[in-house]
């Protein structure tokens, strides 16, 4: 009688499964994590600004980086319930990655509660990519401008 671990199935089987349980295994470790990428800064601005024009700051708030956080959110308790995000479009993307600073050129058509006159500009961002925190970070948001009017 044969070991079991000497016929061609069990040869060809478990190096072929130790080979794909390794790969797995490699894969996983920088699957999921941000990269310090142009695609990857596409995807933190716009689901940064669907967060913005839908009301869901906290979602947002996300992306802010810490210290710029306090005022992101005097921002948003200026114009929460006032000013309404109608549509954004991402005009340009200064990628710099190799020092983990881009800038994000983002024009925003919006209107004010009480005065339902669409406006439109364009605000300049500054994102981070660091790796404590992990991922792309807002630094400079320019929420600001859309409350001069």
């Amino acid at each position: 009688m044969l070991h079991p671990l000497s016929s061609g199935f069990s040869r060809i089987f478990l190096p072929t499964m130790a080979l794909t349980m390794l790969l797995f295994t490699l894969s996983c470790s920088t699957w999921g994590k941000p990269k310090n990428n142009m695609n990857d800064l596409l995807l933190a601005e716009q689901d940064f600004i669907k967060a913005m024009k839908w009301g869901d700051y906290k979602h947002a708030s996300g992306w802010i980086a810490p210290e710029a956080k306090e005022d992101f959110w005097r921002n948003v308790d200026g114009f929460q319930n006032h000013l309404h995000i109608m549509d954004y479009d991402i005009r340009d993307v200064i990628f710099e990655g190799g020092d983990g600073f881009s800038t994000v050129l983002l024009k925003c058509r919006y209107y004010f509660t009480s005065d339902p006159q669409l406006k439109t500009k364009t605000l300049r961002q500054k994102w981070t990519y660091g790796e404590e925190p992990s991922g792309w970070q807002l630094q400079q948001h320019a929420l600001g401008e859309l409350l001069v009017q």
